[in-house]
């Protein structure tokens, strides 16, 4: 007969252990200041040109740590969320299992086909597996934040470091890409991982028909600041990136020039009122890229895309605190999730900050700055 005392204490000394080797890391969130769609869009149709994007990560995501299991645990992934202790859990070695519940989608159904990409990628995890803590950090869901995304390279990067693999920050993100683009519903495209660049970085990403993304760091010319706000409404990306693909792909004239020719427009101006630290003709930029998506894609998906939430949320800032901002568009796929205020000023956007939270909105600022911190969560 075992004792259960002794037991205990073995499983005791096995975490130990195993925490003696414990790694840590932050992903943040990622907000697409403008071409959102734009990425899939030119993977589908080489005649309408590259699609090209602006997207700075958030000083808000998600922190994570791990380590390779001891003892009992050894051989399975265990994930848990420190919020509400809920655990998600699988042999390693059992595919089949983890391609079932990326496949079903759900809340651990990014956090399953991400595991399995680590495990096809790193052999040793079906004999070592992997237990993790995720810890979110202000991050919202489903709010056009790429939540999903932070979630996927977070787990990728703690598989990397845990088994010491070396890999880029590219080679994450493609990681974390596949894991949701290959096994759950969710058909997101690439702009989304430019999470794993790190808090406040500005990026501009460029995408073919031939799945080549370049990144290039934008240096801002001046601080220019951003206020997101969480508008509490429903969104549906799944419905969106559907009704629209199914429109592009149909051969939507107004919805391919929208995601092509005049996208690439808009990003050039907002680029150049980047790099001059212009947050006035960023603000137009933005107003202008809202009006161009709106005009082409609200009616493929009236559901989603009416967006009363958004609109009246613009509206209203327009009408009474019009010397707040230069201009204001919809988040991520769009929709009722979030929206975001070029403000015209550091002052202006707490006033406006400060606002919202008389309306009980959750809100947070974004700072493009020539000195952008790389703030790294260890």
């Amino acid at each position: 007969m075992v004792d259960d005392a002794m037991v205990d204490e073995d499983a005791a000394a096995d975490r130990a252990r195993a925490e003696d080797r414990v790694v840590r890391a932050f992903v943040p969130g990622r907000l697409c200041l403008l071409g959102e769609h734009s990425d899939w869009a030119a993977e589908r149709a080489s005649a309408d040109g590259p699609g090209a994007c602006l997207v700075v990560g958030t000083r808000e995501g998600i922190e994570g740590e791990a380590f390779v299991p001891a003892g009992a645990r050894r051989g399975r992934f265990t994930v848990r969320s420190a919020e509400d202790g809920e655990t998600y859990s699988r042999a390693a070695s059992d595919e089949l299992e983890l391609e079932r519940d990326a496949r079903e989608g759900g809340r651990w159904s990014y956090v399953a086909g991400t595991l399995l990409e680590c495990v096809r990628a790193i052999p040793e995890m079906r004999e070592g597996g992997l237990e993790a803590t995720l810890t979110s950090k202000g991050l919202p869901v489903k709010r056009g934040l790429s939540s999903s995304a932070a979630a996927c390279v977070l787990v990728a990067r703690l598989a990397n470091l845990s088994y010491a693999r070396g890999w880029t920050v590219e080679r994450e993100m493609e990681v974390g890409y596949l894991g949701e683009s290959r096994w759950t519903p969710s058909k997101c495209g690439r702009m989304d991982q430019a999470c794993a660049y790190g808090p406040e970085r500005c990026t501009l990403m460029t995408f073919d028909a031939e799945k080549k993304v370049t990144a290039t760091r934008v240096t801002s010319g001046g601080d220019v600041h951003v206020l997101v706000v969480d508008l509490e409404g429903t969104k549906d990306t799944i419905r969106i990136l559907a009704d629209l693909s199914r429109a592009f792909d149909a051969g939507d004239v107004k919805l391919r020039a929208a995601l092509g020719s005049e996208n690439r427009r808009h990003v050039d101006e907002a680029l150049r009122a980047i790099q001059l630290g212009d947050a006035k003709k960023l603000g137009a930029a933005c107003a202008a890229a809202q009006a161009t998506f709106m005009n082409a894609a609200k009616h493929l998906c009236p559901s989603e895309l009416s967006a009363p939430i958004m609109h009246d949320a613009i509206r209203s800032v327009e009408k009474t605190l019009p010397h707040l901002i230069y201009g204001a568009k919809g988040v991520g796929s769009q929709g009722d999730g979030a929206v975001q205020f070029v403000c015209r000023g550091a002052n202006e956007a707490r006033e406006l900050r400060a606002h919202f939270e008389t309306l009980g909105k959750k809100s947070f600022i974004i700072t493009l700055s020539p000195d952008a911190r790389e703030a790294m969560h260890a």
